[in-house]
């Protein structure tokens, strides 16, 4: 087979054309060859991570319905105990508001006691002073009688 020789026009480098054909067809095989490689590499990661999923996603379904029921069972818990100090703190309102008015209710009943008090003492003392001065008065009409007799 006889060699044929091809000159470069730049460089007026010669080499055999079965190189550069060669030197093509090498390039452009590898470049092909690493294309379907990086394709089956992708083919396969997809599939792979299909698979985890697959396996995986159940069970992180699972876990996350397990949570989230959970949640909304302490959430529940959390409103009823909301609700129960609710409830609380509104008794004890209740209680100090009867506190007072029953506290009220003894300081009037008290003040009236003491008024009425007041007014029984006032009249007995109206009374001891309406003696004496009737006492004073008998004295007072006997020492005229005495004098007049």
């Amino acid at each position: 087979m006889p060699v044929t020789m091809i000159k470069c026009p730049s460089c007026q480098a010669e080499f055999e054309l079965q190189d550069s054909l060669r030197k093509t067809l090498e390039e452009d095989i590898k470049k092909e060859y690493n294309e379907r490689v990086e394709q089956w590499k992708k083919k396969k990661e997809k599939e792979l991570e299909e698979q985890i999923r697959k396996t995986l996603l159940p069970d992180y379904e699972n876990k996350i319905s397990l949570l989230e029921k959970i949640n909304q069972e302490q959430q529940q818990k959390l409103n009823d105990a909301n609700k129960r100090f609710t409830e609380l703190l509104k008794r004890e309102q209740e209680l100090k508001n009867k506190e007072e008015e029953l506290e009220l209710t003894v300081q009037k009943r008290l003040m009236q006691e003491r008024e009425n008090l007041k007014q029984v003492i006032r009249e007995q003392e109206a009374k001891k002073i309406e003696i004496k001065e009737t006492e004073y008065q008998l004295v007072i009409k006997e020492l005229q009688k005495q004098l007049e007799d």
